[in-house]
């Protein structure tokens, strides 16, 4: 029972959690849709999660701690995206006045360069987040913690690498002219002869302007999907292991893979990521749309041996993520045609 794991885990105290058990599926179905009081927040009723998936230490939080807590990390994540923000415009001052040693090969270097280095950077994203969700937030199950992932994880995928040339023109603009002590002129110049132009118009400006960035990027994509097909990371783990331990116990050490990185939840940000940049070149540069193919085409092939032969098995969560990949699918259609509105306006 969940009194006695919650005992035999050293936790006391009372949970504004708890589980119920039903004889039959036709009771579970009418208690989900029954609504016990006039406010809906009083009694929220929803299916379980896997036995071996509940977070019992989170269960067992104060609600009013755990509110002030919520509130303490939202504020952190958000100090999260700033210092981002001020690293894609860290790479690209650094990276950009460099490349003209390059030749005529500067516009692949600078693509390569600014690709490899902005992945690398948004690749420690999902392990800063799990520390502050473990400290902050209350996560009841893994998979919870896997829908807090790519809830925040795909912000930072899509602001910072289908939006990376628009914020990181803007910032470095600003941090350029503040430089040279020319930031209140450009400031009134952008405010006074510019108040007329809207998003869509510097969206258009911006992202046309770097569509090989995103080809590369892609290009990078498909090779660290490949990548992940050797589990590199549980190949060293169990090399490391095996110096200390017989084999099989170190082959059961270095199992799972990571959550954090490797996990259903920011494998789907990544994913929807590479699905954004499909969408919103497809007519811009038609070419991009056959990489986007070819990401997949070889995402379907690493990821259906993965998941079903090599990694540990995952708990079913329902269909949640699902939904909300559709959902943000119709946020970056909105934001298509923004992009073409402005696009046919220049």
């Amino acid at each position: 029972s969940a009194s006695g794991t919650l005992s035999d885990l050293g936790l006391t105290g009372q949970s504004p959690f708890g589980f119920v058990t039903f004889v039959s599926r036709r009771d579970v179905l009418l208690a989900l849709n029954v609504r016990l009081t006039w406010d809906s927040s009083d009694w929220v009723l929803s299916n379980p999660p896997d036995p071996t998936d509940v977070r019992w230490a989170d269960m067992m939080k104060d609600q009013t701690r755990a509110m002030c807590s919520y509130m303490i990390g939202c504020a952190l994540n958000v100090i999260l995206i700033s210092v981002f923000c001020n690293l894609v415009t860290l790479i690209r001052l650094i990276f950009q006045p460099n490349m003209n040693h390059f030749g005529s090969y500067s516009a692949v270097a600078e693509g390569l360069v600014q690709t490899t280095s902005l992945v690398l950077v948004l690749s420690f994203i999902p392990s800063i987040l799990v520390l502050v969700f473990d400290r902050f937030f209350t996560i009841t199950s893994g998979a919870q913690m896997q829908r807090a992932i790519y809830h925040w994880y795909v912000f930072f995928e899509i602001a910072f690498i289908v939006f990376a040339t628009a914020i990181g023109t803007l910032t470095s603009d600003w941090v350029v002219k503040w430089w040279s002590g020319e930031l209140s002129q450009w400031l009134m110049e952008t405010v006074v002869h510019k108040a007329h132009q809207g998003l869509h118009t510097h969206l258009a400006k911006a992202l046309p302007q770097s569509t090989h960035w995103y080809t590369q990027f892609l290009v990078s994509q498909c090779a660290i999907h490949c990548m992940e097909l050797t589990r590199y990371i549980n190949l060293l783990k169990f090399l490391a292991l095996r110096t200390m331990y017989d084999t099989e116990v170190a082959r059961s050490l270095s199992e799972p893979e990571d959550q954090d990185y490797y996990g259903l939840g920011s494998r789907s940000a990544r994913w929807m990521t590479n699905m954004w940049i499909g969408i919103m070149f497809c007519q811009i540069s038609p070419v991009t749309s056959l990489f986007v193919f070819a990401n997949f085409a070889i995402c379907r092939v690493v990821y259906g041996y993965l998941l079903l032969y090599a990694e540990t098995r995952k708990p079913d969560m329902g269909g949640s993520l699902w939904v909300r990949m559709l959902r943000d699918l119709q946020v970056c259609l909105f934001l298509y045609v923004m992009l073409m509105v402005g696009y046919f306006e220049l």
